[in-house]
C-alpha cells in the first residue's frame, strides 16, 4: 500500500508539472500574439517616394490598368484610385477587365500594346501567365508593373509592388491565437493559384507551429471561380467533420464573406473568422459582432492605386523603381469606427495622402 501511495503521489506530480509546462507554453504564446497584433493596429501612414517626377512633361500618355476581376471590390477599387490619380496628373487610364480568365489577361495587355500605352499595371496576375503577351510588352518598349502577385520582377518587368505576405500569414495567425486564446483548432482558406495566397498560408503556419505547437490547422484550397457556389457548403462540412475547430483564417476577405453566412447558418458562435484585405462587407460583420473579428487590412484600394499610378509614371519618366511594400494595418471592433466611417476614421493614418503624391509630382 505504500508503494502504492507513493506511486500515486508521483504521478500527480507528473500531472501537475504538465499542467503547470502547458498554462507557461501557453501564457508564453498569447503574450508574443498579442504583442503582434497590438503592433500591427497602429495606424499606417503614406509611404510616398521622395524623388521627384515631372508630371508636366507625361501629360496625356496613358496607363492601362489590367483587373483580373472587376467583380473583386478591392481590384475594383484599386483601378478607381488609379484613374483619379491619373485625372490629378493629367494622363490617362484605361482599366482592362480580366473576368478571371487569363486569356483575358492576355488580350488586356495586348490591346494596351495596340493603343501605344505608356505603361501597364497589372494586378494580382502570375507573370508567368502572360507569357503570350509579355513579349509584347517588351517588343514595344512599354514597361510593365505587376503587384500584389508576392512574386519578384522577372526579366522584362519594371517593377513589382507587394505586401510582405508570408508576415501576412504569420499576422493572421497571431490574431487567431488572441481569438482563441492560443487553444487554436483552424482551417486555412487559400486559393493554390495565387501565390501570394500560398505564401500567406505558409506564414500562418510557420507562425502556428512557432508559437503554439499544440495547435492543429487544416487545408481548405478553393479556387476562385467556385467561391461562390462552393466555399459555403464546403465550410460546414468541415466544421461538421472537425466539431472541435474554433476558428477559420480566410486569405482573402471574399472567402470569409461565404464563410460568415455558413458559420451563422450552422449556430456555430464558436467559430470565429480571421479576415485580410480590409473590405467594408467584412468590416461591418466586425461592427455588428457577426462572426468576423479580425481583419488583416491592406491600405484603402483607392491609396494602392495612387501608388501604382506613382510607380507606372516613373517607369513612364525612366526612373529607377523605389521599393515599396504595401503595408498591413490589423483592424478589429475597436479601431475601425462605427458604421459608413470613411476611410480617414479606419485608416486616419494615411489622412492627406493625395496632397503627399501631388507634391512630388510637382503639382502643388
Amino acid at each position: 500500500m505504500r508503494l502504492a501511495g507513493v506511486f500515486a503521489i508521483i504521478v500527480l506530480s507528473a500531472a501537475v508539472s504538465e499542467r503547470a509546462w502547458s498554462q507557461a507554453a501557453d501564457q508564453s504564446c498569447l503574450t508574443a500574439a498579442k504583442s503582434a497584433v497590438e503592433a500591427a493596429r497602429k495606424p499606417i501612414t503614406p509611404e510616398v517616394p521622395t524623388a521627384p517626377v515631372a508630371m508636366g512633361s507625361l501629360k496625356g500618355k496613358s496607363v492601362w490598368f489590367i483587373s483580373p476581376t472587376q467583380a473583386a471590390p478591392y481590384a475594383l477599387g484599386v483601378s478607381q484610385g488609379l484613374q483619379v490619380a491619373a485625372a490629378a496628373a493629367g494622363l490617362e487610364a484605361h482599366v482592362f477587365d480580366g473576368k478571371g480568365q487569363p486569356t483575358l489577361f492576355n488580350e488586356g495587355v495586348a490591346q494596351a500594346v495596340a493603343a501605344k500605352a505608356a505603361a501597364i499595371v497589372t494586378y494580382a496576375i502570375d507573370p508567368s501567365l502572360l507569357a503570350q503577351s509579355l513579349p509584347q510588352a517588351n517588343a514595344a518598349n512599354i514597361p510593365l508593373l505587376i503587384s500584389m502577385t508576392s512574386l519578384p520582377a522577372p526579366q522584362g518587368v519594371y517593377a513589382s509592388i507587394n505586401p510582405d505576405a508570408e508576415a501576412l500569414g504569420r499576422l493572421q495567425a497571431d490574431a487567431a491565437l488572441v481569438q482563441t486564446q492560443c487553444k487554436l483548432n483552424g482551417g486555412v482558406v487559400y486559393a493554390s493559384n495565387f501565390i501570394i495566397q500560398k505564401k500567406m498560408k505558409e506564414g500562418t503556419y510557420a507562425e502556428v507551429k512557432k508559437l503554439c505547437p499544440g495547435c492543429t490547422l487544416t487545408e481548405m484550397n478553393v479556387q476562385l471561380p467556385t467561391v461562390s457556389t462552393q466555399l459555403a457548403p464546403q465550410t460546414t462540412a468541415t466544421m461538421a467533420r472537425l466539431p472541435e475547430l474554433n476558428a477559420f483564417i480566410a486569405a482573402w476577405d471574399g472567402a470569409a464573406v461565404f464563410q460568415v453566412a455558413a458559420i451563422e447558418q450552422a449556430q456555430r458562435s464558436d467559430v470565429k473568422v480571421i479576415g485580410a484585405n480590409g473590405n467594408s462587407a467584412n468590416l461591418d460583420f466586425m461592427r455588428q459582432g457577426r462572426v468576423q473579428t479580425y481583419d488583416a487590412a491592406y491600405p484603402p484600394a483607392q491609396y494602392l492605386g495612387w501608388q501604382l499610378f506613382d510607380q507606372a509614371a516613373r517607369a513612364i519618366a525612366k526612373q529607377d523603381p523605389p521599393q515599396i511594400t504595401v503595408q498591413v494595418q490589423m483592424l478589429d471592433k475597436d479601431n475601425i469606427g462605427p458604421a459608413g466611417s470613411a476611410d480617414n476614421v479606419v485608416f486616419p493614418g494615411l489622412v492627406g495622402y493625395e496632397a503627399a503624391f501631388k507634391k512630388v509630382w510637382g503639382l502643388n
